[in-house]
């Protein structure tokens, strides 16, 4: 294993130009969850709304990628040699909200007699928090070349991703 690299410095474009994707991936799951929650499309199951939110989200986080990317002052706090705060904020985001969700999936277990679990759209957060999480911490990994934060990011995208599939699933 080789020691973890120091991160001065601006990124290469090559990281720079994955940083900024794997953000806006972020953005896009951030955005969709919060676009479903919002327009109550997962407890009707409106396919046609859903796409369409789906699409707009999208647009969003491009544009939010590539601002992240273009826009000067943005691009040195991201990715320049100014991202020690968002590494530092990303990483913490990366850790708690995996734990967060954690805690709120144990508690509407517990409470599952108080909640009924298909109402509303609630439930679809929890791995969408997962998936966000493990994505910051891929973006943590990828600025800062400490790739112990790749392994954390992937399993935990990894486990959310198995929720979706899950919850997808348990809807039909």
């Amino acid at each position: 294993m080789q020691p973890d690299a120091p991160s001065h410095g601006a990124l290469p474009k090559g990281m720079r130009v994955a940083v900024t994707a794997v953000l806006g991936l972020a953005a896009l799951v951030a955005l969709f969850v919060i676009s479903l929650g919002v327009l109550d499309q997962v407890a009707r199951l409106d396919y046609a709304a859903s796409v369409t939110a789906l699409i707009l989200c999208a647009a969003a986080a491009l544009a939010f990628s590539a601002t992240a990317a273009l826009y000067p002052p943005l691009q040195s706090s991201i990715t320049g040699e100014n991202r020690r705060c968002f590494t530092k904020v990303a990483a913490w985001g990366s850790v708690l909200l995996p734990l967060e969700t954690f805690v709120e999936h144990a508690f509407a277990y517990i409470w599952r007699n108080a909640v009924d679990l298909r109402s509303g759209s609630w439930w679809f957060t929890i791995p969408a928090q997962f998936v966000v999480g493990g994505l910051l911490g891929i973006a943590v990994a990828i600025s800062t070349r400490r790739w112990r934060w790749a392994m954390w990011g992937i399993v935990i995208t990894l486990w959310g991703m198995f929720w979706v599939a899950t919850i997808l699933f348990w809807l039909h």
